[in-house]
């Protein structure tokens, strides 16, 4: 598909081709060098980890996980996400392995291909869903607000870092429950700029969701102020749940 080639780029070919040959572009899953027309992801890669085709279905599962706990307008994932995936490896190298250029590549791709579907309204703004501030000095960046760096660069919306922030530092949510994830979380967001929120329609922007307690979180507070909508999307989403 158009979104999954390589962005054009003015560079003369010859350049192009001596840089190639010098920094190979390689998959950010495999490792291997990527074609030309290849972009963050190779053609192998992307036939192994599952698409959701979220982005064609408004009632899709994601979208259905918060059905009757928060109003969401709009909600889609690019992938499915499954333990020891190819999207787990993506996924590490994002958060952990200083690799921030992964998030605004595959944002980009996502951006496009929600562009192209037709099926979603563009929001007003993107904001992502924040880190604590000692959790991103250590990580160095926020990987959710790279992946939202991309989406605004190919959808051209404008991107809001700074309009929703974490106010607490909090306990790992690995392995809880739905309920003891939103406790974990509830409470701990923050619109500092809420004027600059009023009637606008936000698109919240995460990496991967499990239950959906984190958005629910972040939504319910965005919400509260005067005006606003809210849609989600995410790189992937873990169906199991």
């Amino acid at each position: 598909t158009p979104s999954l080639i390589s962005t054009p780029t003015t560079m003369p070919p010859i350049f192009s081709d001596v840089l190639d040959f010098l920094l190979p572009r390689r998959c950010c899953a495999c490792d291997c060098k990527l074609h030309v027309w290849e972009n963050q992801i190779c053609a192998l890669c992307l036939m192994e980890i599952p698409l959701s085709n979220h982005h064609l279905d408004p009632d899709n599962l994601l979208a259905q996980t918060f059905w009757g706990r928060v109003e969401i307008e709009q909600a889609g994932a690019w992938f499915l996400f499954h333990k020891d995936s190819r999207f787990q490896r993506i996924l590490y190298r994002l958060k952990y392995e200083h690799r921030p250029m992964i998030g605004v590549g595959l944002g980009r791709i996502f951006g496009t291909q929600l562009l192209q579907s037709g099926v979603y309204t563009l929001p007003d703004l993107i904001v992502p869903v924040p880190l604590h501030r000692k959790r991103q000095q250590k990580r160095g960046y926020n990987q959710s607000a790279k992946i939202a760096r991309g989406l605004s660069i190919s959808t051209g919306i404008p991107l809001c870092s700074d309009l929703l922030l974490r106010t607490k530092k909090t306990k790992t949510q690995t392995s809880k429950t739905r309920e003891a994830r939103y406790e974990n979380v509830k409470g701990k967001f923050t619109t500092p700029k809420p004027d600059e929120l009023e009637g606008k329609h936000i698109l919240l922007v995460d990496d991967v969701i499990t239950t959906g307690a984190t958005i629910e979180a972040c939504a319910e507070m965005l919400l509260a102020v005067e005006g606003v909508k809210v849609s989600v999307v995410s790189l992937a989403f873990a169906s199991k749940w």
